[in-house]
């Protein structure tokens, strides 16, 4: 087993408290991304698990040991970083098997492992290569590599795709959830990119401010929010907000009064709340009866390949809107909007917190 339960993990320097109260519990084999802007907490986390950096209140436990002030060599993980950390004097092979060398291993079993792991990420030609002799790409490869040759209980990356370009992130994405399926080791990985994080992640933590302000798979991420927080920074084109008073069943909005009787939803108690939706979710056909209705005229279109954004100025408010190429209108176009309900969230604007009763 090689689960992992964090219980009311913190984080202090000096004053300043970066970590506030962490719990999580990650299950044996289970793929986690912690997600979040810079600043947020995530890579410190992490550091708290590897033990790079001391946990000053809390209970960190692996595969059933409590290892809250145990030695990183001690937690049974390998961590791979977002800079590589390979040495630049050895050859690749000499970095793959250097880890193995201090654990007593004979030569042929280090050779044994070594060429497992080489083939499996299809690192053969280059190991006679020093690093500074191969690519971003390829020297990442070496760092996932000589992390998995140890055989860990948990593998942990920090932002390992960070500093590739679009193509080779996408190469070594595939490259890593195929590695998890075969070896189904527990994994943490640390990203600020929501794509990384909905394609790897059987759940994602998102974090702010040193807080995990929601956790679930990407589905419940992406389609039941918990915050506005979350709603804003989960989906791209980023969620549309309509700032709100509410009036019984209806919202008085910047954009007129928009009548919400097909919705289920507790009231906001301050009358004050926003409405939601994602840009994804508005079309410019009637698909319901209970649809919104708005009016406006396009101000931009961003050509996405099969699909173009829209921005629509309804009544000062810029409302964005996702559709087929062969269904743009162009800028300067008045245009009509229809909004489905079923995909609407309403938030309470003081506290950030979602009110649709589902």
């Amino acid at each position: 087993m090689s689960n992992i339960t964090c219980k009311k993990l913190t984080k202090k320097y000096a004053d300043l408290q970066v970590v506030h109260g962490f719990d999580l519990e990650v299950k044996d084999e289970e793929f986690i991304v912690f997600l979040g802007p810079s600043g947020c907490g995530k890579s410190t986390i992490l550091r708290m698990l590897a033990g790079l950096e001391d946990i000053t209140t809390g209970t960190l436990e692996i595969g059933g040991r409590d290892v809250t002030t145990a030695e990183p060599g001690e937690r049974g993980v390998a961590m791979v970083f977002q800079n590589y950390a390979l040495y630049p004097h050895m050859t690749v092979r000499k970095n793959i098997a250097f880890g193995l060398r201090r654990s007593g291993l004979s030569a042929e079993e280090i050779d044994t492992k070594v060429n497992d792991v080489v083939q499996m990420l299809a690192l053969a030609p280059y190991l006679d290569r020093k690093p500074a002799q191969m690519s971003g790409g390829q020297q990442q490869r070496v760092a996932i590599a000589r992390a998995i040759v140890k055989t860990p209980e948990v593998f942990l990356f920090d932002e390992p795709l960070s500093n590739l370009d679009a193509k080779l992130r996408q190469q070594l994405r595939v490259e890593i959830a195929k590695l998890h399926k075969k070896l189904k080791t527990t994994t943490v990985f640390v990203t600020h990119d929501q794509l990384e994080a909905m394609t790897l992640a059987d759940r994602i933590v998102l974090m702010n401010a040193g807080n995990a302000e929601q956790i679930g798979t990407p589905q419940e991420i992406y389609t039941k929010p918990r915050t506005l927080f979350v709603a804003d920074f989960i989906g791209s084109p980023s969620m549309n907000f309509l700032p709100s008073t509410m009036e019984g069943p209806a919202a008085k909005t910047s954009v007129g009064i928009l009548t919400l009787d097909a919705m289920d939803f507790t009231p906001s108690t301050s009358g004050s709340a926003t409405l939601g939706i994602r840009p994804q979710n508005i079309s410019l056909v009637r698909q319901n009866d209970s649809d919104l209705v708005l009016n406006g005229t396009v101000v931009f279109t961003e050509y996405l390949g099969n699909e173009v954004m829209m921005v629509v100025d309804c009544a000062g408010t810029e409302i964005s809107i996702v559709v087929d190429a062969p269904n743009a209108v162009a800028e300067g176009i008045e245009t009509t909007l229809y909004l489905a309900q079923e995909f609407l969230h309403v938030f309470d604007s003081e506290s950030g917190l979602r009110l649709n009763n589902d």
